[in-house]
C-alpha cells in the first residue's frame, strides 16, 4: 500500500509541508488522527481536532465529523454538551427536559 497524495512515509503517512517550517505547526493534522483523508473517530474538522465530548452530558466520545458536534443527553447542551440546558442546574449534575405542565392543573 501506499500514503494518500499529500502524505509521505507509508505507513506513517506523514503530511507533506506546504511551505518550510522550523516549527511544528499545531494547525496541521498529527498523522495518528488521520484514517485516509478524513479525522478518525474521536476528531473533527480540517485539522483533526480531537472532540473532547463531556463524559457526563454526551452519549459518546466521538462528534459529527465537520462541525464537531457531540450528541448531547437530555437536559445538556453546547458543542462538547458541557453546560446545562435549565439555568438552575450545574454543570454536570444537569437535570433533563423539564416539563412545561403548570402544577396547578395536575391532580
Amino acid at each position: 500500500d501506499r500514503c494518500a497524495d499529500g502524505y509521505h512515509s507509508f505507513p506513517f503517512c506523514y503530511r507533506i509541508p506546504i511551505s518550510p517550517a522550523t516549527t511544528q505547526n499545531p494547525a496541521v493534522p498529527s498523522p495518528g488522527h488521520i484514517d485516509g483523508s478524513r479525522c478518525r473517530p474521536g476528531y473533527f474538522g480540517t485539522h483533526c481536532q480531537p472532540c473532547q465530548c463531556s463524559t457526563y452530558g454526551s452519549y459518546q466520545d466521538t462528534c459529527h465529523p465537520t462541525s464537531g458536534q457531540c450528541d448531547c443527553r437530555s437536559g445538556f447542551i453546547g458543542q462538547q454538551c458541557d453546560r446545562c440546558i435549565s439555568t438552575s442546574s450545574t454543570f454536570p449534575h444537569c437535570q433533563g427536559v423539564i416539563d412545561e405542565c403548570d402544577p396547578a392543573g395536575t391532580r
